[in-house]
């Protein structure tokens, strides 16, 4: 959502690579920094995703909550010793630096370029509590390509059957609903709730 810290040599080696914007162009250029949009696209450039928010594929994390929620993955799946097998693709749709309009239009794009761009898993550490028809659009497409959507229930300890939370409360079957816990796995006191459908 916010971007990742691309200093972090951890999380930088598990980075996503587009293979349209890897390796070497016709004329001797690095596709990835070339300027050129080598794999047509419509994104310049998108080596690790894309910045929705500023629309470049300038990646760095300003707030620190994508950094984070990387982080968290990254650490359970080491974990389980499966790292290697996941990469981060970057889709960057926020910035606390600035007022975020055209928010909800940079998230719905980038959710089109992760079905473009054969993600097979996503990750939605954010949301609101009114719907778009866009979001639950591409969300219904990701479901027709069984792709699961694992999306924040959010954090104003609500109740979310009375207070519906986007895009967790879409009633779609690869939605994972999924609230906050705290170090004994019980639910943390600021999570929302709701029964499980």
């Amino acid at each position: 959502d916010t971007g990742i810290d691309l200093k972090n040599e951890e999380l930088k080696k598990q980075l996503w690579q587009n293979i349209g914007e890897s390796g070497i162009d016709s004329q001797g250029r690095d596709k990835s920094t070339n300027g050129v949009d080598d794999d047509q696209n419509g994104y310049v450039d998108d080596i690790y995703g894309w910045n929705f928010f500023d629309n470049t594929n300038q990646l760095q994390d300003n707030h620190g909550h994508g950094t984070h929620i990387a982080g968290i993955i990254y650490n359970e799946l080491k974990k389980l010793k499966i790292e290697s097998y996941f990469r981060f693709q970057i889709l960057k749709y926020y910035d606390s630096d600035r007022p975020a309009k055209g928010l909800i239009q940079a998230s719905n794009r980038s959710l089109e370029y992760a079905l473009n761009n054969n993600s097979q898993l996503i990750n939605y550490s954010g949301g609101g509590y009114e719907p778009n028809k866009d979001e639950e659009k591409w969300i219904k497409k990701l479901q027709e390509k069984n792709i699961p959507l694992v999306a924040a229930l959010g954090n104003q300890n609500l109740n979310t059957d009375l207070n519906p939370f986007f895009p967790a409360s879409y009633h779609l079957d690869n939605i994972f609903a999924i609230g906050a816990a705290q170090k004994n796995q019980q639910a943390a006191h600021f999570s929302n709730y709701g029964k499980i459908l």
